[in-house]
């Protein structure tokens, strides 16, 4: 979203765009011809009595407004650059603006006709008085659709014109009163009372009345003046987007370290890193980010080019740029999660067990058993899968983990001053858990039984 003079441009652009993207409708005049109703129908719901101002029941009003407020924010999102307004990122919007677009098209429905009432009206008055119970009724109703009032039993002092109040009136006497008939010249009076009657005109310019464009102007000038406050909170994003990827790195490696299990500090590092082609570093934290939310497209997207462009990858990930089944299963959640999953299984499976217990002291039960077999299968399921998943991670499961991110040796003791050691290559990609800490050495612990001691700086923790 542009924060200029173009900002209501766009605004009313890409609203009309939601209609051809996800809405199906072509571009051009029917995007603009939906978009005219969607804002007819907001119009319509926000003020539905123009006499007497504006009559928001709680549903229809609390409806209106958490989908402005949804809108508003999402328009805020996309100034600051954290949420693209449109295409599919808009689907969200498309009930309300349909919901909307429908309540305009019934809008200019009841205006074109809205004579109807004030004719029905008289011609009921003039049948014949045999039926008139069912007829008073129907006059009722159509006088109270004449002036638009909004109850379900209306009172006479509903209505503002006294002649109109005194047929009203004279109406429920009968109606509702024993042995009580209307007067002789009720029906004359209810003619000339519905011919006396004006009923105004609608124009869809009153859709642009002041009253009615007022929340839009809030909102554009709220936009514009609370949106540079927004953007100054983030001087993270802002150095990056700026193109100063050394102080954004500096400041989501604070934020790392601050809190190393946020796979969000974590991907943007690795971005960071990235734009200065430090891609062996990088693909240390997109791996993190990766093994912390593996269901984000675009911490499986900075992985895959990490990997490519570092030359190496994680032996227990290797699948995942291009996953087979097993992979994609894993990838919907993250390690914990799976153990999340695998430990709901486990209760379901002691529920099941100890319903048929609980069964065994008394009489056979169809649907017990039923529901004891339909715990143990599903249960049994997702135990096997969540198993199979976490294992797909291998050592990056571990909270221990760390992975390797350059070329190091590794070494029996902690030290570089013992020359007779026992010493082994470790290539940057290795996965291990680290078992043991020493001053500025770890002890890592491979899958293999290997174990030796690397510099704490050669490794990258996973979790912690």
């Amino acid at each position: 979203m542009p924060l200029s003079a173009a900002a209501p441009a766009w605004a009313f652009d890409s609203l009309a765009g939601l209609f051809v993207i996800p809405g199906g409708l072509q571009g051009g005049w029917p995007s603009f011809a939906m978009l005219a109703l969607f804002l007819i129908g907001l119009v319509s719901l926000f003020w539905r009595d123009t006499r007497s101002g504006p009559v928001c029941t709680l549903w229809v009003g609390g409806w209106v407004w958490m989908f402005a407020i949804s809108l508003a924010l999402t328009l805020a999102a996309s100034s600051l650059q954290k949420y693209p307004f449109g295409g599919r990122m808009g689907l969200f919007a498309l009930p309300g603006l349909l919901i909307c677009a429908g309540e305009g098209l019934e809008t200019l429905r009841v205006a074109a006709t809205r004579t109807a009432p004030r004719e029905s009206a008289a011609f009921t008055a003039k049948l014949h008085l045999g039926t008139a119970a069912a007829l008073l009724l129907a006059w009722q109703q159509d006088a109270a659709v004449l002036w638009e009032v909004l109850h379900a039993a209306p009172p006479p002092s509903s209505i503002d014109d006294p002649d109109w109040r005194q047929l009203w009136t004279e109406a429920d006497r009968a109606l509702y009163r024993a042995e009580s008939t209307l007067p002789s010249d009720w029906l004359a009076r209810a003619e000339a009372a519905a011919a006396a009657k004006r009923v105004p005109g609608f124009s869809p310019l009153a859709a642009l009345h002041p009253r009615n464009l007022a929340p839009f102007f809030v909102f554009i000038l709220a936009a514009h003046v609370l949106v540079p406050h927004l953007r100054a909170e983030d001087p993270i994003a802002g150095a990056y987007r700026r193109g100063d990827f050394a102080t954004a790195e500096r400041g989501w490696s604070a934020a790392v370290e601050k809190n190393p299990a946020d796979p969000i500090a974590r991907h943007n590092l690795s971005l960071a890193l990235a734009q200065q082609d430090r891609w062996d570093l990088a693909l240390a934290h997109a791996t993190a980010a990766l093994v912390q939310d593996p269901a984000s497209t675009p911490n499986r997207w900075q992985f895959a080019l990490a990997a490519d462009k570092a030359g190496f990858i994680p032996a227990p990930l290797a699948a995942f740029p291009h996953p087979g089944p097993l992979a994609e299963l894993a990838q919907l959640a993250s390690p914990g999660a799976w153990q999340r999953w695998l430990l709901a299984a486990a209760w379901a499976a002691a529920f099941a067990v100890g319903l048929a217990l609980y069964g065994s002291y008394r009489r056979p039960s169809r649907l017990r058993t039923v529901i004891v077999l339909m715990l143990l299968s599903a249960s049994g399921l997702v135990a096997a899968g969540s198993l199979l998943a976490r294992h797909e991670y291998g050592q990056t499961a571990d909270a221990r983990a760390v992975l390797v991110w350059r070329g190091s040796v590794l070494r029996s003791i902690p030290t570089e001053a013992d020359t007779t050691q026992k010493t082994t290559t470790l290539a940057a990609g290795s996965v291990a858990v680290v078992d043991q800490t020493f001053l500025t050495w770890v002890r890592l612990s491979f899958d293999n039984g290997q174990t030796g001691w690397v510099r704490r700086d050669d490794v990258i923790g996973l979790w912690r």
